[in-house]
């Protein structure tokens, strides 16, 4: 199946707005943009808007001249899809489209209602071209919105330069939060209850997530805001033709229109009120932020560190490695992943071979009696002085 290609604006790029909060909507009309994605509650993983003001929104978009578009990214249970769908009944006549997460959903959408214009929403799945194209293929979306796992060179590889689109137009998520993880399940307890909260990594205790919980489920979103618009000129030589934003207050809404006046956006950039990450746009190295992690308790000791275990066998033994020759016997402490400092020492130390240490041993792989509160990577100092 061919597609037409879609009519880029002067930047290059269409813009859609997200809108999951009622307070945000009249000002977000006000943006530039070309549809406004409906996030209302019985459909949306996390959004707040009252399924009973549909209606009404709907003709507010329509009345600035925007397409109305409702979000149904939730994850549906058995039965949920025919819930929804009878759901969805009355609110035909105002919507311009739906864009669907749920693949059953997406198949349930197209046989009950095969006249309305279906989005299909890759973004929590499918950041492979195979997947994309079946998909394409087996639903004949209007719009797919992708993964923002897939690096801008694997989007650019979607169609080659001077082909026939074979893919409907497709989306980008560039400004917003950005979601690492959804259950549809209430993983913090108390089903139907929302929480919204912010964890904070005890190893790192200045990066923190947010945590939320709606009927829906449990979603848990990156410690930064995903930003590219200062990357749209990148963007507009992909296969894109839509960017989707998401603002969460009012005083980013308003800084969207400072930018959209004079055109730029690394200035927005700075300005903007969190921390901002551009995801997995130029790379897709999934081992970068692995080589990052750190353990603030440990990196504290490490200057001073003789040695490290590298296995904990409970009530056995610890496996240990030395860095620098150690005088025997010896009084030591050990400090956990955990920050726990523990006091121990020994007399000798036993080989792998199975000799032992016993008036000094060099650095090596030794056996060591077990001592409660040690575990791997925990690191071995000398005893504090008094």
């Amino acid at each position: 199946m061919f597609y037409k290609e879609v009519k880029k604006e002067s930047m290059g790029l269409q813009r859609t707005l997200f809108c999951a909060i009622p307070e945000l909507l009249a000002p977000l009309l006000e943006l530039e943009g070309v549809e406004v994605l409906l996030a209302a509650t019985g459909f949306s993983k996390a959004g707040m808007l009252p399924e009973l003001d549909l209606p009404w929104m709907c003709e507010q978009v329509r009345a600035k001249g925007k397409r109305p578009v409702l979000v149904w990214d939730r994850l549906e249970k058995d039965g949920g899809i025919k819930t929804a769908l009878a759901a969805l009944r009355p609110l035909l006549p105002f919507l311009a489209a739906v864009r669907v997460s749920d693949l059953g959903a997406a198949l349930g959408l197209k046989e009950t209602y095969p006249a309305l214009e279906l989005q299909l929403s890759l973004e929590s799945h499918s950041p492979n071209q195979g997947s994309i194209r079946a998909w394409a293929k087996a639903l004949e979306p209007k719009r797919l919105v992708l993964s923002n796992q897939m690096p801008v060179k694997e989007i650019s590889g979607l169609q080659a330069p001077g082909a026939p689109a074979d893919l409907p137009p497709l989306e980008i998520q560039v400004l917003g939060p950005l979601e690492v993880f959804y259950s549809p399940r209430p993983l913090l307890g108390e089903p139907g209850r929302w929480f919204d909260q912010q964890l904070s990594n005890p190893e790192r205790p200045r990066q923190r997530s947010r945590i939320t919980q709606t009927p829906a489920g449990t979603l848990v979103f990156h410690n930064r805001d995903l930003f590219l618009l200062d990357q749209l000129d990148r963007i507009a030589r992909t296969p894109v033709g839509f960017v989707k934003l998401f603002p969460t207050h009012q005083e980013q809404i308003n800084l969207i229109a400072g930018a959209d006046q004079i055109q730029d956006y690394g200035a927005l950039k700075a300005q903007w009120p969190h921390l901002v990450t551009r995801g997995f746009f130029s790379a897709n190295r999934t081992d970068r932020p692995l080589r990052r992690l750190g353990n603030e308790a440990l990196a504290k000791a490490s200057a001073q560190a003789l040695g490290m275990v590298l296995e904990a066998k409970k009530g056995a033994y610890l496996l240990l490695e030395l860095f620098d020759s150690l005088p025997l016997p010896c009084r030591l402490r050990l400090v956990n992943p955990e920050g726990k400092e523990i006091d121990c020492g020994w007399t000798e130390l036993k080989r792998l071979d199975g000799s032992t240490a016993a008036n000094a041993a060099v650095p090596g792989l030794y056996l060591v009696p077990w001592v409660k509160g040690a575990l791997a990577r925990s690191l071995l100092l000398k005893e504090k002085e008094i």
